[in-house]
């Protein structure tokens, strides 16, 4: 057991020692290329299809949907994804060259069953990492907006509609996260917006290890901002760090206000 035990450690360095580097541009790649820089993919999804565990996918300019041009992505291995790289990926500003994730309203007939982004990465535990870098998350055009309650002068539209209203749109808002985990290990979300997001903006469910939230603005979410909960039986688990973040106008889930409305939320212990 003991020698079993060392050589899975040892394959998990090694494989660690030899990551590869994959690249994504929206408009120019090809997912038929081998994803260098020099020749990307053109699809995130691809991007984490033919990715191995433990690699790094640097993410240019654009909006990112997921197969078959669904709008929502599947993660499904530790990985890092960062975003915010110029075409040709000669430099990296996350403000100036903005990787979206913004489903539109048409995509909500494949609505996810979870997040825009679900991360399932549980099964590799307490050695996975996984980390999210430079992605800007919005609902705003999956969402749907009241033509005249709730509009502030010099704006077109009015108040976020709770499914199954809908107004003007083919389908009712989205109604899910922007981001959910199921995860185990380190979970590290950082240098990322999250925007108007129609349910929580995160939502994690962790095993073990740690997951950190951090330089993060949310906005005009609706429910939670962030919420990280622990799957696992024993207390003090998971180590939550939420820090240096900015979080704006989270918003309950009714008109009256009876509940949710958290910019932050945890379970105890």
């Amino acid at each position: 057991m003991k020698k079993l035990l060392a050589v899975i450690l040892t394959c998990t360095a090694v494989s660690g020692l030899f990551a590869a580097d994959l690249y994504v541009q929206a408009k120019g790649g090809k997912n038929k290329n081998p994803g260098t820089k020099e020749a990307p993919l053109r699809n995130l999804w691809k991007a984490i299809e033919v990715a191995k565990p433990g690699d790094v996918i640097h993410i240019a300019e654009g909006t990112y949907y997921g197969k078959m041009a669904c709008g929502w992505i599947k993660l499904d291995k530790p990985l890092t994804l960062k975003g915010g790289y110029a075409p040709g990926f000669a430099s990296r500003d996350i403000l100036k060259h903005q990787t979206l994730l913004q489903p539109k309203n048409e995509q909500n007939a494949t609505k996810p069953t979870f997040g825009t982004l679900t991360i399932d990465v549980r099964k590799f535990g307490k050695d996975a990492v996984t980390i999210i870098d430079g992605i800007l998350f919005d609902h705003t055009l999956a969402n749907s907006y009241h033509v005249r309650e709730g509009k502030p002068e010099g704006f077109d539209k009015g108040m976020y509609l709770i499914p199954p209203a809908k107004s003007g749109t083919p389908f009712a808002s989205i109604d899910r996260y922007q981001l959910h985990a199921n995860s185990d290990g380190t979970l590290i979300i950082q240098n990322c917006l999250f925007l108007n997001g129609s349910n929580y903006a995160v939502n994690v469910a962790h095993f073990s290890g740690f997951v950190k939230i951090l330089n993060n603005v949310f906005i005009g979410n609706r429910m939670v901002g962030a919420e990280v909960r622990s799957t696992n039986a024993k207390l003090f688990s998971v180590d939550y760090e939420f820090a240096n973040n900015t979080v704006l106008f989270t918003w309950t889930r009714t008109k009256e206000f009876e509940d949710m409305g958290y910019g932050v939320r945890t379970n105890e212990g």
